[in-house]
């Protein structure tokens, strides 16, 4: 049975009142739909699942939801050609004007492929990032003891033709931002800084100055060392917008020149962005080419691709680890307080690298006796401080540690090796991709960058036009070229909705089908 039939069959046998359906009644429809072997079967977050699921909730009528994601189990190309013939499908739908928005996602494999571009043709943005992290050899990899080193631009679309140039970077990409402080400067200044060029103004252009410089909030995500959990929180910026041929003037009055940092709202004053408005496209185009070229020209002192630290430094750091996870892990002091989480998640990653990933995700999976019995397969010694069915809900996981502890006494040179293999800083990638988003009424006419490959489309029904209805197949971009995420909200009483026919075509092409009420 295809989409099409099982979406006719669940309006007439769902009640009026979808939630009011028993669980398992609920379980039993999405039991019916099935997902070929090589999807994940992980569940994604509380909205997205892999296992399809009949709403109501905020929605005004009832509507069928799947959605899957599988991971490196497919290759890129197979993965764009669909998306491609996807799109090539939805070029041939009519779709009235202002229903539907569309938007389709392309990327270049090569940046060489980029440079061969010389129109931006009906995208709306085109965004470069640029990306590695170094490790500080004299701490322990695990933990925040990485820098990041970052470059982003995005060239986007104005009215009457504009393009805009918004470029950040941060680590050893911020000279190449010194060195094109062209256009507009955003600087990001702290409450002091703004203090010193308040006393530097008067008259009219203290007043417009005080006003520019009001403290705003800003939402930000960051990650709690303490905890090993990301916490949300606000944080007052302070931001200014100044013409590039007037920050010798500024950094004048502060007394020194200021640094690049992309991360506004940091305590001391640094440049934040750069942007620049461009009347042609092949201008700007030019001018975001130079910028990518300079990437290739990085200056830095990390060492890629080779560990960074010696045999006995690796010995040392795991010696440490090793005793911290006796003394906290096992003791299960560490779970009841909030300090010694990252530990724990540390104590997790370590030994996913030295078994595999299985030790850690069968875990969620196995009941504590099977859990046990796995790890006494991969060489485990039976050692548990905690008995069965007690109220040690660390059972599982005190065991896995305990077997970690275990392997590292018995070859402790087998797991120095291994941890200084994977201390190594990974290479720069940089990343080219490019968004289109339009009315889908306006679909058959998008002409896309020729050397450009298709990564996502979207189809989305815009609200306020009737049922909600849905269809988004995307490649994991930015730098996750394998995986991809499938969903498709298919509203159920409503008859001839426009997407059924792709939403059914796409589920066909991905192996996704129904089983009949017999279950044949």
């Amino acid at each position: 049975m295809n989409i099409s039939s099982f979406v006719k069959e669940l309006a007439k046998i769902l009640p009026k009142n979808l939630l009011s359906m028993q669980t398992d009644d609920r379980r039993a429809v999405a039991s019916r739909v099935i997902f070929s072997g090589d999807w994940e079967k992980q569940e994604q977050t509380t909205l997205l699942s892999n296992d399809p699921v009949v709403i109501d909730g905020l929605y005004e009528k009832k509507s069928l939801r799947l959605c899957g994601h599988f991971g490196r189990k497919r290759e890129t190309t197979e993965i764009l050609n669909f998306i491609s013939a996807l799109l090539f499908e939805s070029k041939q739908m009519i779709f009235g004007p202002l229903d539907f928005k569309a938007k389709v996602t392309v990327w270049w494999k090569k940046v060489e492929d980029f440079f061969q571009e010389t129109d931006m043709a009906d995208l709306s943005a085109i965004n470069v990032k640029a990306v590695f992290y170094s490790e500080d050899p004299t701490r322990p990899r695990f933990g925040l003891t990485q820098k990041e080193h970052r470059f982003e631009a995005q060239l986007s679309r104005l009215p009457l033709g504009m393009k805009k140039l918004v470029v950040t970077a941060q680590g050893d990409y911020a000279p190449i931002l010194q060195k094109k402080a062209e256009g507009s400067v955003t600087i990001s200044l702290s409450p002091a800084d703004t203090e010193r060029l308040l006393k530097a103004s008067g008259g009219m252009s203290r007043r417009l100055l005080e006003a520019a410089l009001k403290p705003q909030k800003k939402r930000v995500c960051r990650f709690n060392s303490e905890s090993g959990m990301m916490e949300e929180g606000w944080i007052e910026e302070i931001t200014l917008l100044i013409s590039a041929s007037r920050l010798p003037y500024y950094e004048g009055v502060l007394r020194r020149k200021l640094p690049v940092n992309s991360q506004v709202g940091n305590k001391r004053s640094s440049i934040a962005r750069i942007t620049r408005i461009f009347w042609r496209t092949s201008t700007a185009l030019s001018a975001m080419k130079e910028l990518i070229g300079q990437l290739d020209c990085l200056e830095t002192t990390t060492v890629f691709d080779r560990p960074i630290i010696t045999l006995a430094g690796a010995k040392a750091f795991l010696d440490q680890l090793m005793a911290a996870i006796e003394e906290t892990c096992i003791s299960g002091r560490m779970f009841y307080g909030v300090a010694n989480r990252q530990l724990r998640l540390f104590a997790l990653k370590q030994a996913e690298e030295q078994f595999g990933k299985d030790v850690v995700t069968k875990r969620e999976d196995m009941e504590e006796r099977q859990y046990v019995e796995f790890l006494e397969e991969l060489g485990f010694i039976k050692g548990v401080q905690a008995e069965e069915g007690s109220l040690d809900f660390n059972f599982k996981e005190k065991n896995l540690f305990l077997f970690l502890l275990q392997s590292y006494r018995a070859n402790p040179e087998k797991l120095v090796a291994r941890y200084r293999e994977l201390y190594v800083n990974k290479p720069p990638k940089t990343l080219i991709w490019g968004e289109a988003v339009l009315d889908a009424s306006k679909l058959k006419r998008l002409q896309l960058p020729s050397q450009a490959k298709v990564s996502g489309l979207s189809l989305r029904k815009i609200p306020g036009t009737g049922e909600s209805e849905e269809l988004i197949v995307q490649n994991e971009l930015p730098f996750k070229e394998n995986d991809f995420s499938f969903w498709a909200r298919i509203p159920i009483e409503s008859e001839g909705t426009p997407l059924l026919e792709l939403q059914n075509y796409a589920c066909e092409a991905l192996g996704i089908t129904v089983a009949n009420a017999t279950g044949a």
